[in-house]
């Protein structure tokens, strides 16, 4: 149907993450490209700028920034086969000269930059993978210039996720691969963080529409278990890329458990969280 044909597209085409949702019945593209405008203006960067991503992936959400702010931008990503997408995105567009991408492990600190010479660092759905929140925000700040900005856009738990209660933990379990979650944050791990680097937190919001996900989650599972079939075929037929057949697998084990995660408001995988170098 158009509606698959439209979630197929924003799978295969756009950067893996689910948005916040910020403008309801809207795609997930659209949502994404609401919630990228809304990064870029938190970050208050332009021509003549550079900007740092952190698991920039194949490279899209870098792309769109740089449409967005005329910044340039540097990418990191553990992937070598997604640094190379992205890199041959940026040259198919002809902004490969503003829009590079390196292979680099983001908890590999300190970074080959210099001090003082990124306006801005951003990350969607990165932070979760990083071993050492302090040392990291530390090398941020390194790099940063005065004022600049850390946007991130990932895992906050809420106070009401429960780690005695055996349902909390079985919707926990089930959802942490579909999310590829490898460490659960709370603010406090947040806060600590920003203290010990000396960043100041100048936003923290969840801007989905009442802080829930879950229309557009339950959306996506209806989705992956209809073309489940489908997409395994194309992937074997290797006219789809492989990552493509591990995503749908994974939402169709833990689909229903991450609608629920959501709904029983145990978290977020969209908390817009700003940080700034005090200048």
């Amino acid at each position: 149907t158009p509606q698959h044909s439209s979630a197929a597209s924003d799978v295969y085409k756009r950067q893996m993450y689910i948005p916040p949702r910020i403008e309801a019945g809207k795609s997930v593209h659209h949502n994404q490209l609401l919630y990228e405008r809304m990064m870029a203006e938190d970050l208050r960067v332009g021509p003549g700028d550079t900007l740092l991503e952190l698991g920039c992936g194949r490279g899209r959400v870098a792309n769109n920034v740089h449409s967005l702010t005329g910044a340039a931008l540097v990418g990191y990503n553990v992937d070598e086969t997604q640094v190379e997408s992205a890199n041959d995105f940026a040259r198919r567009r002809g902004v490969d000269g503003a829009c590079r991408f390196h292979v680099r492990d983001l908890n590999d600190v300190p970074y080959p930059l210099e001090d003082g010479s990124i306006a801005g660092v951003y990350e969607i759905g990165a932070i979760c993978y990083c071993t050492d929140l302090e040392r990291l925000f530390k090398d941020i700040h390194r790099i940063l210039r005065p004022a600049g900005r850390l946007s991130l856009l990932d895992i906050c738990m809420y106070d009401a996720y429960d780690a005695t209660d055996p349902e909390h933990r079985r919707i926990m379990s089930e959802t942490k691969p579909l999310v590829g979650l490898l460490r659960a944050l709370y603010w406090d791990d947040y806060q600590r963080a920003c203290d010990s680097a000396g960043l100041k937190v100048v936003k923290n919001e969840n801007p989905s529409i009442d802080g829930l996900m879950v229309p557009m989650i339950e959306y996506l599972n209806k989705y992956f278990a209809v073309a489940k079939h489908t997409v395994n075929l194309g992937t074997r037929l290797q006219v789809l890329p492989k990552h493509l057949s591990k995503l749908f697998t994974k939402f169709n084990e833990g689909g229903e458990a991450f609608a629920a995660f959501d709904e029983l408001r145990f978290g977020t995988i969209a908390q817009h969280i700003v940080v700034e170098k005090p200048g």
